[in-house]
């Protein structure tokens, strides 16, 4: 054993591969460590990069990321004799099978561990840079590298070690080795789905062969003071999970050595027993061959290419290997069917869209994984099997059989697409729901999401058309995917920089895919014709009879550039990529003002630096707000006009006004005072500083008058205005001009901070001890009572509403108008929201409630309203009087998630509420739910506010939760509050886990939500 494992390790150690992988590891984690370009879950807020717990959560995560080092690294060893044919000479030698497997199995073994020492050793170098914050590095603690490395890495590269080396032995399939790994990635995939909601029993977790699912449960709940101190114990369901995968390795490893012979084929190749036919020499010279006549008409050509496409397509998905993938992605379709959607273990109607998103979600995944896999297996086929010298010698094109080869992995692709589709249908089918709307489905996988897919197909061809080695196409293509998101990691967000990165385009219900496929386009037109000329490229240098070698291929490529049509059509291509480079430039760039994370973060910081010092400056009040505002949705325009009345509300006179724009995408045709006042400074266009002719003397008031508009032009780098839509508008208030310093354009992040020289923040609000604070709101900072009116036009096919009481209602030179006005003072939060309206009305105790709702979602009406009721009833027996006439819920597009409470006036998610499944005695009513929140926010919020500072969300959430649990309880019983509890102590108990700055008490929290939320109710 000794001479076989001394010679694998002497092959392996000879290899450039092995130290290729072992740089691969070590550069992801000292990035990591050492920069911002690689984000790896752990390192978080309080948390430090060199913690116990970030560091077991790199190996993890890298050992998850490192199948493929050691599918490379454990399958082959058998596998390559047989691959080179040296098994011949080595089954000759006097070598025992336990001699051989042992010695080639324990080279392996030692050289993937050796491999994996990259990442503890990437990690200390990291932590030696000179420009490490040493703010993010805790105490050097050795059991922090040795013991993940115990626990992970060397049971981990052990037992998939092992499966990889009994496929590579007894399969002796490269491909075989591959997808296995795959199976296993799969295998986490179903399991993180299956154990994500905190009902399922944990005891999934010991399915996990990586150990994450156990490790996750461990220490779910771990402080950052824990994870920075305390090493992951080797205990609970991480104990049992390693000693039951360690069996199974062995009990594989057994059945390996029992089954492997020294033969020349697989003990699981079939053979057929059927005698076949000998055919003598003698008989060869009486066979009459065919009489052949040539033709190379286009049709001919056409027809070779063709049956090209038909062989490679029904020769790939007839494959055992492939096969086997697509029954994997089915089990991972049917194994997230109970988690499509679920909140508080409630799922929702299987609506098309949110089946799509939920399929796609690691469907998508899996489809690029088969990308990567079988694009190389194509354009490697022939070559592989040793037929490449016949197969070139064909009169066939080149192009001709790349193109067949491209265009049958399109239509694998396209296979998988609709394997997506027919499953989604067929899960709507199970669930009872028979609105499959076919047309999202094909518009969603096949004009939004396929169109992306081909790129990389087209990348894959380009990169193993040029590589000599299959590993080396692999680990580019891998290279490829890391380095997109390690470009993300780094701030480099425009999307005309990395190949491939094209916005999304969502779909809603309400708006359709609304104004998000044309950009989804141009950046297809801009990346799909930089990816052809590399297809071409691709072909042209593709390796072509024997001469394999880049000098060889080169001069090949230069006769074909010169003589080829491919040139003209590569001309023309990079034209195009020009052209409409430029167009997407001009849009993202010039019509857009497009911004780096990092300009931003630095503006951010400049505004502070500059601005900080009018915090809590003298300004006037806003008494009453008057808007006319016109919508055009089908533009996505807004024209504001109106005037505030101010008033100086303060013991002394105000010469500076402070006003703030919190939109950039705005055109200001007129803003003034009645006062004389000079612009003095004006940041970004979004502070303004006025010096006032004359002082607003204690008492007194003035108007302030606006013209402004809101133009979308083209299409921005990344969509940033979701409230301007073709069907469901959404804006609010902070389209408008504001007064004074605002801090919540303040940096929060200490580690940003710390780069732009700023002080640490050791609170995100005012603290308590704070006096000035008290002069503002929780909500508002310019206002406290206001009267409020509005007109709003819109579309003839919408309903236009904002806080208030309908006045009149017009129609107009083909514009319908609507009049507001709220008659008794309210807080300055208002809301203009326009949309084609089912409306639903009914009326508790005088007071009128209306429900607004897209045609299709009607199904939770009657839940909403019967929440509505039993709020109202509870509210004004246990706290006071319903301080209006009439409570509104209104639907808008699901590109956010909330429902947010303004005066009368309840904006509510499409994603949320109206969509939930609300079928079995036990499901917790979550659309119930959160319209008892947001109607208590009539109440807390709009006549109970806090000041802003720590604590005042305890009197604006908190007490809303309060309130929606005390309905619900009496609505519901105590069964079903126990149930939820213990979704909100999960929330607060994973929410403090990643806590930034500080955990708060309840009575001075800091605006965060696990506090205010979750924490509470207990």
């Amino acid at each position: 054993m000794w001479s076989v494992l001394s010679f694998e390790l002497s092959y392996r150690f000879r290899r450039p591969a092995t130290y290729i992988y072992l740089a691969i590891l070590f550069l992801i984690s000292f990035l990591f460590t050492a920069t911002d370009a690689i984000s790896i879950s752990g390192a978080v807020g309080n948390i430090h990069k060199n913690s116990p717990y970030t560091i077991y959560q790199v190996m993890l995560i890298l050992t998850l990321l490192g199948t493929m080092i050691i599918s490379a690294v454990m399958g082959v060893p058998v596998y390559r004799d047989y691959e080179h044919r040296f098994h011949e000479i080595m089954f000759t030698l006097p070598v025992t099978k336990a001699q051989y497997l042992g010695g080639r199995f324990l080279g392996s073994y030692f050289t993937a561990l050796f491999i994996f020492l990259g990442i503890p050793l990437g990690i200390l170098t990291g932590l030696l840079m000179p420009w490490i914050d040493k703010e993010v590095i805790g105490p050097f603690m050795l059991n922090a590298y040795v013991l993940p490395f115990l626990y992970i890495i060397i049971p981990n590269v052990f037992i998939l070690g092992v499966m990889f080396f009994a496929t590579g032995s007894l399969f002796r399939n490269q491909l075989a080795i591959y997808l296995q790994g795959m199976v296993f990635f799969l295998l986490h995939l179903v399991l993180t789905t299956t154990t994500g909601d905190v009902e399922n029993n944990p005891k999934f977790a010991l399915l996990d062969v990586f150990g994450i699912a156990p490790s996750f449960y461990i220490t779910r709940y771990w402080t950052p003071f824990e994870k920075n101190l305390q090493t992951i114990p080797l205990e609970s369901y991480l104990l049992w999970n390693r000693l039951l995968w360690v069996g199974i390795a062995l009990i594989g490893a057994f059945v390996t050595y029992r089954l492997f012979q020294f033969s020349k084929s697989s003990p699981f190749v079939l053979r057929s027993r059927k005698n076949q036919e000998k055919i003598s020499v003698e008989n060869l010279s009486h066979i009459n061959l065919p009489e052949t006549s040539k033709d190379y008409s286009f049709s001919t050509k056409l027809r070779q290419w063709l049956q090209m496409v038909r062989f490679d397509f029904f020769g790939t998905i007839r494959s055992v290997p492939f096969i086997a993938i697509w029954i994997c992605g089915v089990i991972l379709i049917l194994g997230q069917m109970p988690q499509i959607g679920k909140m508080f273990g409630t799922t929702i109607y299987p609506v098309t869209y949110a089946i799509i998103d939920d399929l796609t979600g690691n469907f998508t995944l899996f489809t690029l994984i088969i990308i990567t896999f079988y694009s190389v297996e194509l354009v490697w086929k022939e070559r592989e099997r040793g037929i490449h010298l016949i197969t070139d010698s064909l009169p066939v094109s080149r192009y001709a059989m790349i193109t067949a080869k491209f265009f049958a992995m399109c239509l694998i692709v396209a296979m998988l697409q609709l394997t997506v589709m027919f499953m989604g249908i067929f899960i709507q089918t199970l669930k009872g729901f028979y609105r499959y709307d076919i047309d999202v489905y094909l518009k969603t996988l096949f004009v939004s999401q396929y169109p992306s897919l081909i790129l990389l197909v087209l990348l894959a061809f380009f990169i193993h058309s040029m590589v000599n080695n299959k590993f080396i196409g692999h680990t580019l293509m891998i290279a490829y995917f890391v380095g997109r998101m390690s470009a993300a990691a780094m701030g480099i967000t425009h999307k005309m920089i990395w190949y491939g990165n094209i916005p999304s385009a969502p779909y809603s219900d309400m708006n359709g895919y609304g104004h998000f496929l044309y950009p989804k386009y141009m950046f297809l037109i801009y990346w799909g014709s930089l990816g052809l000329v590399l297809f071409i490229i691709g072909v042209m240098m593709n390796r072509h009879g024997s001469e394999t070698g880049i000098k060889a291929r080169w001069q090949i490529f230069k006769q074909q550039w010169k003589f080829s049509r491919g040139k003209k059509i590569v001309w023309s291509l990079l034209f195009v990529f020009i052209v409409s480079g430029c167009f997407v430039f001009y849009n993202t760039n010039i019509l857009h003002k497009f911004k780096s994370d990092k300009t931003v973060r630095h503006e951010q910081a400049e505004y502070e630096k500059r601005f900080r010092k009018y915090l809590d400056f003298n300004q006037p009040r806003i008494t009453a707000v008057n808007v006319n505002i016109d919508l055009v949705p089908e533009k996505r325009y807004a024209a504001i006009k109106g005037y505030y009345i101010i008033q100086n509300k303060s013991a002394l006179p105000i010469d500076t006004f402070l006003i703030t724009w919190a939109h950039e995408n705005i055109k200001i045709n007129r803003f003034g005072f009645d006062i004389l006042a000079d612009e003095v400074e004006n940041y970004q266009k979004q502070f303004v500083v006025y010096k006032l002719a004359h002082a607003l003397k204690p008492g007194d008031s003035t108007k302030v008058y606006f013209d402004i508009e809101y133009i979308n032009k083209g299409f921005a780098n990344s969509e940033e205005e979701l409230g301007l839509v073709n069907n469901g508008t959404f804006i609010n208030n902070n389209y408008l001009p504001a007064f004074g310093y605002s801090e919540s354009f303040e940096l929060t992040d200490n580690s940003d901070r710390k780069k732009e020289d700023l002080p640490r923040k050791n609170h995100t609000m005012r603290l308590l001890s704070d006096s000035a604070s008290r002069n503002n709101t929780y909500l508002a900072n310019d206002a406290d009572w206001i009267r409020y009116e509005s007109i709003i036009s819109t579309s003839p096919d919408q309903i236009a509403v904002s806080p208030g009481y309908l006045q009149k209602e017009w129609t107009q030179n083909g514009r319908r108008y609507f009049h507001y006005k709220m008659d008794a003072p309210m807080v300055n939060f208002y809301s203009f929201l326009s949309a084609r309206y089912e409306v639903f009305r009914d009326s508790f105790q005088g007071i009128n409630i209306e429900i607004f709702y897209h045609k299709t979602h009607s199904w939770n009406i009657e839940k909403m309203n019967k929440a509505i009721k039993k709020t109202l009833a509870y509210c004004q027996k246990t706290f006071s009087p319903y301080q209006f006439r009439q409570v509104r819920i209104l639907e808008f597009p699901r590109y956010e998630t909330f429902a947010q409470s303004f005066p009368n006036t309840i904006p509510f998610s499409e994603a949320i509420g109206f969509i939930y499944d609300v079928s079995e005695d036990t499901d917790i009513d979550n659309a119930f739910y959160v319209t008892s929140h947001e109607v208590a926010h009539q109440w807390w919020g709009h006549q109970v506010c806090g000041a802003n500072s720590q604590g005042s969300t305890l009197m604006v959430e908190s007490m809303a939760q309060y309130t929606a649990l005390m309905v619900m309880e009496k609505e519901f019983g105590k069964d079903a509050m126990e149930k939820f509890l213990k979704y909100e102590l999960d929330g607060y108990l994973s929410g403090r886990s990643s806590e930034r700055i500080n955990e708060q008490p309840i009575a001075r929290n800091d605006g965060q939500g696990y506090i205010h939320y979750q924490k509470v109710v207990w």
